[in-house]
């Protein structure tokens, strides 16, 4: 009988004590889910949130790391180098190009598929061009706007925007979800590339 007992103590106390060891790991995460919250919370309305609810960069990390490629890109820009644009692949039958404005006024186009020019072409536009382009890089307020707009659907196409004026120079990759503004810039520089009588190189 004394054994037996033994054996009841034994067996309720072990059973307490494991209960006991599970309710602390419960609020160890709990805690720690706790804190990410409140993290969040925290950022609510600051420039850090907005970049985690559109993508741009996913919770824990500090900066997309697309930053340093958009900053390394302009780098090597030469300084006469004062507007372009660039779309890129998708899935399907996306114009693939870039379009490049310099402060001589030549440009340059490179088609590379889903356009009617393939290949390099060359081509000049007159002093009053540039000046709309260069104006509505200002009215736009370019260099105010963010660096990155983003979706987590990756079949979109992306559209680079890169402006030079003043000795100021940025880049945007706009995905989706770019302001009105920048698409009107996008606009105006896609319709310049019908105004431009191209030479093929």
């Amino acid at each position: 009988m004394r054994t037996s007992n033994f054996i009841m103590i034994t067996i309720m106390t072990s059973m307490f004590i494991i209960g006991c060891s599970s309710s602390k790991d419960t609020a160890k995460t709990s805690g720690e889910n706790n804190s990410e919250i409140e993290r969040i919370n925290e950022t609510e309305g600051t420039a850090e949130a907005e970049k985690i609810n559109t993508g741009i960069i996913s919770k824990g990390e500090k900066e997309d790391p697309r930053e340093k490629l958009l900053a390394d890109a302009i780098a090597n820009y030469p300084d006469s180098l004062v507007a372009m644009l660039k779309k890129t692949p998708c899935y399907g039958r996306c114009p693939v190009f870039s379009f490049k404005i310099y402060s001589s006024g030549s440009v340059n186009y490179y088609g590379k598929a889903n356009t009617e020019m393939e290949g390099m072409y060359t081509g000049k536009l007159t002093g009053e061009n540039v000046a709309v382009v260069l104006k509505k890089i200002e009215e736009i307020k370019f260099f105010e706007l963010n660096n990155i707009y983003d979706t987590n659907v990756t079949d979109f196409p992306s559209i680079n925007v890169y402006a030079n004026k003043g000795g100021k120079k940025k880049q945007i990759i706009d995905r989706q979800g770019g302001p009105k503004a920048l698409k009107e810039l996008e606009a105006l520089l896609d319709e310049m590339v019908k105004t431009v009588e191209w030479t093929k190189s």
